[in-house]
């Protein structure tokens, strides 16, 4: 893949996946052996995992938006600068702004494979 094609993967794991919620995304843009290092309790650290934790933060933050600040790839890593912004929840000490934070992504064979 090339470093483009990885940042169009990014980008629509953001955009689809987490801004409009839809699940059936996840199957095509997470690989089979993905790996997730913050599943909530209960979930499991695979796409399934993935896909409960993603449903259950997006039913606490309805009106849930991410914004892609920055992009970088090389080779198959990507780190992605995000800004979310959410007015419903119990976030109370994230700012109008909204939080910020990098994200690192590694996007072999066209599927994320952790994050």
């Amino acid at each position: 893949m090339s470093v483009e094609e990885n940042e169009v993967i990014a980008r629509r794991f953001v955009e689809e996946l987490w801004n409009k919620g839809d699940l059936a995304v996840a199957d095509e843009l997470l690989a089979p052996d993905f790996t997730f290092n913050y599943p909530l309790p209960g979930a499991t650290p695979d796409r399934e995992g993935y896909k409960k934790t993603l449903s259950a933060y997006r039913a606490a933050f309805h009106d849930l938006h991410i914004t892609i600040e920055d992009i970088v790839a090389e080779g198959d890593k990507e780190v992605g600068a995000l800004r979310d912004a959410k007015s419903q929840g119990l976030d109370l000490e994230v700012s109008k702004e909204g939080s910020r934070s990098e994200k690192v992504r590694r996007i072999p064979r066209s599927q994320i494979c952790y994050a």
